[in-house]
């Protein structure tokens, strides 16, 4: 799997196209993804440049790795964006098991 982090702007986006289609990996943009899935108020908050906490955002991506295979090689364009979130995927990766989330608030 391939990580790419960055300031919005960046080139995430197109970097991530560009090595995706160039090797036939999955690309799971969290952007797009955020852009299709939340809507209303946190829609609204989140074009204004806020980001959705943590446990939203985990809970997001989890919904992702049940759907794609993570066995096979990826890239993933946006996450984590903060210190729980990677932890949180960090641990997943120890465990390599990106279907069962490791967040609990309790925990951080």
């Amino acid at each position: 799997m391939i990580v790419l982090m960055g300031v919005a702007g960046s080139g995430k986006s197109m970097q991530g196209r560009l090595q995706a289609d160039e090797h036939g990996y999955a690309w799971i943009s969290t952007g797009e993804i955020l852009r299709v899935l939340i809507t209303g108020k946190r829609r609204q908050e989140m074009l204004e440049g806020k980001l959705l906490n943590d446990e939203e955002m985990i809970k997001v991506l989890n919904t992702v790795f049940n759907v794609i295979d993570t066995k096979q090689q990826f890239i993933l364009d946006g996450f984590p964006r903060t210190v729980v979130q990677a932890d949180c995927y960090l641990k997943m990766l120890i465990r390599q098991d990106f279907t069962n989330s490791c967040y609990t608030p309790e925990r951080f």
